[in-house]
């Protein structure tokens, strides 16, 4: 199928990136394990990405951090199996795995941890 590109009806969305901006805010990336431990990343930067669905005027403006992946690769943390949310990096470790227990818990009613620490 080489040389043929997705059909209109097949692509919902159309996605653009920014370029990366550097520096982590203060902040870091919580990963949650298998075994349900809160582990941290720290972050590389930040990629705004502008999505709008297709056949529509619906435009969604995201941020998103970048950080590294299992194998050591820059991934935005959408990507990243087990990212929950990104806590201030003078939080402690015991105080962000708290947060984030009490947002999963309530998560129905709760903005994730991403939105609550940057207000």
């Amino acid at each position: 199928m080489a040389g043929k590109t997705a059909d209109a009806a097949t692509v919902r969305f159309v996605a653009r990136w920014s370029a990366v901006s550097q520096g982590d805010l203060g902040l870091k990336a919580g990963i949650r394990n298998d075994a349900g431990q809160l582990t941290f990343r720290p972050i590389l930067g930040w990629v705004t990405v502008t999505e709008r669905k297709v056949g529509t005027e619906e435009v969604s403006n995201q941020i998103h951090p970048l950080l590294l992946n299992d194998r050591g690769y820059p991934t935005l943390g959408i990507f990243v199996q087990g990212c929950v949310g990104v806590f201030p990096v003078a939080m402690s470790d015991e105080q962000a795995a708290e947060f984030s227990k009490q947002w999963t818990e309530k998560k129905e009613t709760q903005a994730p941890p991403s939105a609550v620490m940057l207000n």
